[in-house]
């Protein structure tokens, strides 16, 4: 059972100002009870006995509410008052509680089949390599169109008679004259999206 849990509390809470300029969101109350007993009662009710509290926003309201509540299990402030860690950063600063996750983590692990976790890598990686095959199918095509031209053109239609002939030859003449001008590869980026529509790709 996981003992130590962590309540990220030093966030500005910017999206709830004006009720964060004086309050910190955590200490903010729902039919009078703030969001931080809310969060540590379930913690509290889930077996966890220590319980790490970061801190940057008005710190010492925060403080105050900890020492006044007197949980019945063990709660510690981390202060950030110099600066924001962000997330990872708040959890790693507390590296007794992070080798405790990593120790869990590492245990449930071990008494885990890794053959399906194996499984599903394998299949990611394969679709991942299709995708990028795919991807790159459809720039030698586009690539070939704006080099060769007609001739390109006419292999790729009879390859894929569902595209356009003018379509593509004004795009790859604007994509030509854009790249003569040295302007930005609009054409050429509208012409991989076209042929995205109709080639093999895997998303």
């Amino acid at each position: 059972m996981i003992k130590h849990g962590m309540v990220l509390a030093a966030g500005l809470g910017k999206r709830m100002q004006p009720l964060t300029l004086k309050t910190p969101k955590p200490l903010l109350e729902i039919n009078n009870i703030s969001l931080l007993e809310r969060a540590i009662n379930l913690l509290i009710n889930s077996g966890v006995e220590e319980i790490s509290i970061n801190v940057h926003h008005l710190p010492e309201q925060i403080e105050k509410f900890i020492r006044e509540k007197k949980f019945k299990v063990e709660v510690s402030i981390s202060k950030e008052t110099d600066a924001l860690l962000d997330t990872g950063g708040g959890i790693l600063k507390k590296k007794d509680g992070y080798r405790r996750q990593l120790q869990l983590i590492g245990k449930l692990l071990r008494q885990t089949d890794a053959e399906p976790i194996e499984h599903a890598l394998s299949l990611l990686n394969a679709k991942q390599r299709q995708s990028n095959q795919a991807f790159h199918a459809i720039e030698v095509a586009r690539d070939e169109l704006i080099q060769q031209g007609d001739d390109a053109i006419q292999a790729l239609l009879h390859q894929y008679p569902e595209l356009d002939r003018q379509r593509l030859r004004q795009l790859v003449r604007q994509a030509k004259k854009q790249a003569e001008q040295n302007k930005p590869p609009k054409a050429s980026r509208e012409i991989f999206q076209y042929l995205k529509t109709v080639m093999p790709s895997a998303s």
